[in-house]
């Protein structure tokens, strides 16, 4: 909500250059005016004839760079919340970002408008009036030119659910999403006309600034909104990955090991056929394995450089490849990493603690003698000395004992 509002002058500032140039940006302040200034009508407005009475271009150098860079920081704290909510840990490049930014302060607007104008214009015709004035057919074109400011929230919904995450969505979740960001977006609008809320207690306090904190409120329950829609669109999505994703918190650090070798291995066997990186959706169904875990884990590896994130030029997730060969990898050095053991130990000297630690140690050194020198790339080429248990148990029996 804050950068919202400290990046609201400079957006608009932007919208009405561009809309300028085509001069039309007298139709974007009744649609502002409508709906974004919900119970701030008169600070809004305000806001708007100053901007519309100011020349961009007279800006200056450093004028332009920070109206640019403040309008850059709330679209890139919009994608942050929207690639949060999708459990995506990689952002645009800066220059992708640029040019994506830059298409919808410019090309949004005039969608907009040129929305709102092809309507008005569709109604205003003679053959829509004289259908209107049908027995039959009047009603229905009546309802749809009311379901038309509707649809038209839905599909900016949609739009803004496909569009700012980094990650590919399905056009049918963002859809989905949108329906119900939008309808709720448009019922709280008008609740929040209607019931006037907060305005008697906001004038007692601030008198003329009441619109100020009116308009801040309106601010925040728009983003929440948003988000809420968001949340949609990623469960609609991820509807058969939901159940296990709760059983996320429930797995032990131990089966956090095994998840994170068996994605070593899984994505080296792709790699070593030839494949192209997978991406984290696909790993997680292949494996069978809750989704959010998978995305963590495979950022923890990343982390730790056994992983390394490959951009495949397109809108979808970034794929995976190993980092290093697995042929130089042990077994042994793979658990260590993934473990921390290579983390700095906490201090202290205390009898129970070095116990404890001679404890870890002798597990430690028994795991090694048990796998030797074997390499993930040995587990690749000799996958059949492992033997799967029945699907209820979804564990694997360790290597035979001839690899000892």
């Amino acid at each position: 909500t804050y950068t919202s509002l400290l990046s609201f002058v400079p957006l608009l500032a932007l919208m009405f250059a561009v809309l300028k140039g085509l001069g039309v940006q007298n139709r974007l302040e009744p649609l502002l005016l409508e709906h974004i200034a919900v119970g701030g009508e008169e600070f809004v407005g305000r806001i708007i004839e100053y901007i519309n009475n100011t020349n961009v271009g007279r800006l200056g150098t450093f004028g332009l760079v920070f109206l640019v860079m403040t309008v850059l920081t709330l679209l890139s704290n919009i994608e942050d919340a929207f690639n949060s909510i999708w459990y995506v840990r990689e952002t645009r490049s800066l220059m992708r970002r640029f040019a994506d930014y830059f298409s919808v302060v410019t090309l949004g607007p005039i969608f907009l408008v040129l929305a709102v104008t092809m309507t008005a214009s569709l109604e205003s015709q003679g053959i829509v009036l004289q259908l209107k004035q049908t027995a039959y057919i009047g009603p229905i074109v009546i309802f749809l030119f009311k379901v038309l400011p509707y649809v038209a929230m839905w599909a900016a919904f949609a739009f803004l659910y496909i569009f700012m995450p980094n990650i590919q969505v399905r056009l049918q979740a963002a859809v989905i999403g949108g329906i119900v960001g939008g309808t709720l977006w448009q019922l709280t609008q008008w609740g929040y006309v209607n019931f006037q809320v907060g305005v008697a207690r906001y004038n007692a306090i601030y008198g003329t600034m009441a619109a100020l904190p009116i308009f801040m409120i309106w601010l925040y329950l728009s983003w929440v909104i948003v988000l809420v829609g968001l949340e949609v669109s990623y469960a609609w999505q991820n509807l058969g990955s939901l159940r296990q994703d709760k059983l996320e918190g429930a797995v032990s650090s131990l089966e956090r090991e095994g998840v994170c070798l068996a994605l070593m291995l899984y994505l080296g066997r792709r790699f070593q056929k030839g494949a192209p990186p997978a991406r984290a959706h696909q790993v997680a169904a292949e494996l069978g394995l809750p989704s959010r875990l998978v995305r963590q884990l495979l950022s923890e590896l990343v982390d730790l450089h056994l992983l390394v994130e490959v951009e495949d030029g397109d809108r979808d997730e970034t794929g995976y490849l190993p980092a290093r060969s697995l042929d130089g990898l042990r077994v042994t050095e793979f658990l260590l990493k993934v473990r921390g053991a290579d983390h700095p130990r906490l201090a202290g000297d205390a009898p129970d603690l070095v116990r404890a630690r001679l404890v870890e140690e002798g597990l430690l050194n028994a795991a090694a003698a048990k796998l030797g020198d074997q390499t993930l790339a040995d587990l690749i080429r000799d996958g059949s000395e492992f033997q799967c248990e029945s699907r209820q148990s979804n564990s694997c029996i360790s290597p035979s004992s001839s690899t000892a």
